[in-house]
């Protein structure tokens, strides 16, 4: 009978654990795909069961994308008392959200706690740890900024929320054609569905109405897929817009008008698109010549960074540079022109921020970039500034229903953004010196956005062909080359970098033998239940969204190859990144086609590259290296 009671209750335990895997694989995939209020009920039944730190913070995630700041701070707050050995950097996560719910004095106070901690970290997550310091630093005075802004929006001074616009969908990326005398927003339902809407102004209510013509060609606009952030040409016969796909980067399009009717879209060059990497929010020079959007792909000083092309006297689109001036280490999009005044906006997650998104201007005369302030900046997200003849309009999340459109005149406007200056300048003259000043050379800015023409033209790119057969590699000569590539790269950068790696890596193996799979089955479950769990949560490196998740989950890695000297750092990762990838059910060959795909399309040496860092990448024997930008000090 005893004997029968063990059987059950193994049995029963192994049911239980099987369940458990089940919820948790249901919700990272949830997770994974930005689904999160799918993912959130399975977590929180997850954790129930079996409270996990790791778990835990991707279910933070999971509030904060919800907007659910509360149950966020709640959950960091556990994290914070009681595994912060497990997440050393959290607190950090913690401060971002008080900051994003407009509670500067205790975000304040969090960052501070958090910058004296790091301090005393030592190990693989040193350097991340040092990293994170400046963000929070920047942070600070964001808050500070925040704190000392008096201005309190009020409708005689032209500001108001657009109640034309329905809280049923979301508006953002929008654009004003003033040709045309129409607004475009992209218009997004709460079922994910979007696309274009139009709309014009009554001269009498000043209210924004829908557009309906049917015959102007806006079929040739719309597609199965997302439509967004159009730009228009200064002869008004030439559309720039974002089209996107759920399983696709983003890419630029443009449309011709003749005869009063827009053409079928067709993608820009690959000078222009990184068909790999997103391409978003495009604008252009006052005469035309220059295109400016924001893209995620490699060599940025960020996430999302603003990008320009410059037209040729042939008409064609060169290679795109990066407009150092504006970026930072986080995110810039939407750029945007007041050709009257020379000045560039764009919204950021970076520089000096009052929460989120804000919304900032670069005045190249002045070589500054300036947070705009109140009315425009609060706490929450706040971006995608459109100019119209005498309003200013962007979208916000400041109220309960998600973003929706608020207004500015343009007259007002210029009273609150001298305000703004003033107010910065003061900050500065009391906290010695706290800049806002990009410090570059104004003279050479200015041209950027006042003489696009003459902008250095570079040298024409070479359209990406597969590499050849890799010739023997000279490590000792490739090594800093290498290294200095990867350090150089945003964390998100290092992400997509690293899935690419995988994917090469199980690529060429499983293509060279087919029994690895097998075997690498026949290795994981060969494992203990503890080094299975491990495996498993190391595997999240790969989808990580965070700084902190993805720093983490690697000192975690570092640390399970070191105690576990049974297999080599390679051998270890080779299980990891097979049981990390191990969502696709048409089998390993056929994951992440794309990232396969960009991999074939690179330089040889680039390639060799990357051979290299999938060699050395967080192995127990990792030299520590400096970027090139540390290196040259």
């Amino acid at each position: 009978m005893k004997k029968i009671l063990l059987f059950l209750l193994i049995l029963g335990n192994a049911h239980f654990a099987a369940a458990q895997n089940s919820t948790i694989e249901k919700a990272e995939r949830a997770y994974d795909a930005g689904k999160y209020a799918a993912a959130v009920p399975l977590y929180e039944k997850a954790l129930k069961a079996n409270f996990d730190p790791f778990t835990a913070f991707e279910l933070a995630e999971c509030y904060i994308g919800m907007g659910d700041h509360d149950k966020a701070t709640a959950m960091f707050e556990k994290l914070i008392s009681d595994y912060r050995e497990d997440l050393p950097l959290v607190r950090y996560d913690y401060a971002v959200v008080l900051k994003q719910m407009g509670k500067y004095e205790q975000a304040v106070s969090a960052f501070d706690t958090f910058i004296e901690e790091a301090k005393t970290i030592r190990g693989r997550i040193k350097g991340d740890a040092k990293t994170l310091i400046i963000k929070a630093e920047e942070e600070v005075k964001g808050c500070e900024l925040a704190l000392n802004d008096p201005y309190q929006p009020s409708e005689n001074d032209g500001f108001r929320l657009a109640t034309e616009f329905p809280t049923s969908k979301k508006y953002f990326a929008g654009t004003y054609l003033p040709q045309q005398k129409q607004l475009w927003l992209a218009s997004v339902e709460r079922t994910g569905r979007g696309a274009f809407e139009r709309f014009t102004q009554n001269s009498d209510t000043q209210q924004w109405e829908p557009y309906l013509n049917t015959t102007d060609g806006m079929k040739n606009l719309t597609s199965t897929n997302q439509e967004e952030s159009a730009i228009i040409s200064p002869d008004g016969n030439t559309l720039y817009f974002v089209r996107s796909s759920l399983n696709y980067p983003a890419q630029l399009y443009f449309s011709t008008r003749k005869n009063g009717r827009w053409g079928r879209a067709q993608v820009l060059e690959d000078r222009v698109n990184d068909p790999y990497f997103d391409n978003i929010t495009p604008a252009l020079s006052a005469t035309g010549d220059t295109l400016y959007f924001s893209s995620d792909r490699p060599h940025g000083k960020g996430g999302f960074d603003i990008w320009y092309s410059v037209k040729n006297s042939k008409g064609e689109w060169k290679k795109a540079i990066n407009f150092e001036e504006v970026n930072s280490s986080s995110d810039e999009l939407a750029p945007v022109f007041d050709h009257r005044t020379n000045t560039m906006y764009f919204t950021s997650d970076g520089h000096s921020n009052y929460g989120g998104y804000d919304i900032f201007k670069y005045d190249a005369s002045r070589n500054e970039v300036v947070n705009l302030g109140a009315p425009f900046n609060t706490h929450a997200d706040d971006g995608y500034l459109v100019l119209t003849d005498h309003q200013m309009l962007w979208s916000s999340k400041r109220g309960q229903n998600g973003y929706q459109v608020y207004e500015q005149t343009i007259d007002q406007a210029a009273v609150v953004a001298q305000s703004t200056i003033d107010k910065i300048q003061q900050i500065n003259s009391d906290q010695q010196k706290l800049s806002f000043n990009t410090n570059l050379d104004a003279k050479a800015s200015t041209e950027v956005l006042t003489a696009s023409v003459s902008v250095a033209a570079p040298e024409e790119s070479k359209a990406p062909t597969a590499p050849k057969a890799p010739k023997a590699l000279n490590y000792e000569e490739k090594e800093k080359q290498a290294e200095h590539y990867y350090a150089d790269l945003e964390h998100q950068q290092k992400n997509k970098v690293e899935r690419i790696i995988a994917v090469m890596w199980l690529n060429m193996y499983l293509t060279l033998a087919p029994e690895l799979k097998a075997k690498l089955n026949e290795d994981y479950h060969a494992l203990n239940q503890e080094q299975k769990k491990t495996i498993k949560t190391l595997g999240r490196y790969y989808y990580a969204k965070s700084f902190t998740q993805r720093a983490t989950l690697a000192q975690k890695e570092y640390n399970f190859c070191k105690e576990n000297t049974d297999k080599t750092a390679d051998q270890w990762r080779r299980i990891i990144i097979y049981r990390a990838f191990r969502h696709d059910k048409e089998g390993m060959a056929k994951m992440s086609q794309l990232d396969w795909e960009y991999l074939k399309s690179r330089p040889e040496e680039e390639v060799n590259q990357m051979k290299f860092i999938a060699k050395n990448l967080r192995s127990t024997d990792k030299v520590k290296v400096k970027s090139k930008s540390e290196s040259s000090k």
